[in-house]
This record gives structure tokens, sequence and C-alpha cells, in this order.
């Protein structure tokens, strides 16, 4: 079932998908044993990371392209870059995330409920931010002039979200 919640956000061509999964009972934040919660928690770690990051050069190069360092096209190249990086890290920490989950499963039959509406509360985040994220970038290359002044507030906003949801989730 983990697999099918991490799977539902890959289509074929591999980008990432929002698609809802099916109903999983959610779980009160209370009742996430602490070493579910320690297993989920790189990811919101490595999103966080992956959105300093990006936020961080995408402003810069935003800043190079209005001066003239790099051409248009150039910028657009570095944001699919970055794009594709921000993905494959996704993806990435979707599957370590798995892994430790049903370690945890295998050991803790008793958990399995707990840790399958966990993760689904916290891949549809994630998915969510992910998205908002692309979105903002591919507007930012069509829109550089009145966008570049917002790339660090908006990718901070955007941390900020994932941490108070996130916090609505597990603490």
């Amino acid at each position: 079932m983990l697999d099918t919640i991490a799977q539902r956000r890959s289509a074929g061509d591999g980008t990432v998908s929002a698609e809802s999964s099916i109903h999983i009972p959610e779980v009160a934040a209370a009742d996430v044993p602490q070493e579910v919660e320690d297993a989920l928690q790189p990811a919101e770690t490595g999103m966080l990371d992956q959105l300093r990051y990006t936020g961080a050069t995408a402003a810069s190069d935003a800043q190079r392209v209005l001066a003239g360092d790099i051409s248009a096209d150039e910028f657009d190249d570095l944001i699919s870059q970055l794009m594709d990086s921000a993905e494959t890290q996704f993806h990435q920490l979707q599957d370590s995330t798995v892994a430790k989950l049903k370690s945890l499963g295998q050991q803790h039959p008793d958990w399995q409920r707990t840790i399958l509406s966990a993760f689904n509360a916290v891949s549809d985040l994630l998915t969510q931010v992910l998205g908002k994220e692309f979105g903002f970038l591919e507007s930012l290359t069509s829109n550089t002039p009145q966008q570049a002044g917002q790339v660090i507030g908006f990718f901070s906003d955007l941390a900020r979200h994932l941490e108070d949801a996130w916090s609505q989730i597990l603490e």
C-alpha cells in the first residue's frame, strides 16, 4: 500500500502527480508513534533544504537574466534543471521513506494503519508543495521582470506553509 501511495505521485513520464489516493482514515497526530515521525522527518527536512536551494538559485538566476548576464533561453534551461533536480530529490525522498516505513510496519503490524495514514497525508502535502513550486518556476520563466523580486518571498512562504502543515499532521 505504501508503494501505491508513492507510485500514484509518479506518472508514466516521471512527472509528479497530485491525484488523490484511495481513502485512508486520518489518524490524530498524537497517535503517530515517534519512530514513524522519525522515519518521515527526512522527507520534510529534504524538501525544506530543496526549497531553500531552489529559491536562492532561482532568485540569483532571475537577477542574472535581468542584468543581461544570461539569455532568456539559458534562464529557461537553468529553471528546467532546478525542476528536474527537485523532482529527482522528491522521488528519492519518497523511496527512502517508503523503505523505512515498510520496515516499521513489519516490526509493528499494529502500526500499519497509522503508518499508511501518516504517509498518505505527508505525501499529499509534499506533492502539493512541489506543484506550487513548479507552478511558480514555470511562471517565473515567462514573467521574469514582474516576478524576479518575489522569488525569495515566495519560497520563504512556501517553506513556512510546509512547516505549518507538517506540524498539523505530525506534531
